[in-house]
């Protein structure tokens, strides 16, 4: 019986366009995945444009999402992430700000140590993204209050 591979996932700026994107193998598929989960609307406008969407697996490991994971977990009730593509952005409106601290967990959680051990330009804007959209606001404070 033959077996497909499947990595760590792996965080890291795009290249090209500097955002936040998670890289790896799932079950024989390659992943990169942009970070901002996406609303079941903006999981629809992703597959029109010929993205795959990906979602978590229990141990919190991107996992493919076809048709039957679709239909049972919708993406306003679950993490979902759709394919980076540095030419197509996710949209504002289809980001599902309810899960953004699970994404900042995970690229916490997958970026390899960062040599200052400040954040990265692209984490910056994931961070201001949310708190704009929660109405609140991000600041260092060194040490932590808590």
């Amino acid at each position: 019986m033959g077996h497909f591979i499947t990595t760590n996932p792996a965080a890291r700026d795009c290249e090209h366009c500097g955002a936040v994107e998670v890289t790896g193998f799932a079950d024989g598929l390659a992943y990169r995945l942009s970070m901002l989960p996406v609303t079941s609307h903006g999981e629809l406008r992703a597959r029109i444009a010929g993205l795959r969407t990906w979602g978590l697996a229990g141990d919190g490991r991107p996992v493919y999402r076809g048709a039957r994971l679709i239909q049972a977990r919708p993406a306003d009730s679950s993490p979902v992430f759709a394919s980076h593509r540095c030419s197509a952005p996710i949209p504002y409106e289809d980001t599902n700000i309810a899960f953004a601290a699970v994404s900042v967990d995970l690229v916490a959680k997958w970026r390899r140590p960062a040599t200052d051990g400040q954040p990265s330009g692209a984490e910056v804007e994931v961070l201001d993204l949310f708190s704009a959209e929660l109405g609140a606001r991000v600041v260092a404070v060194e040490p932590a209050p808590f």
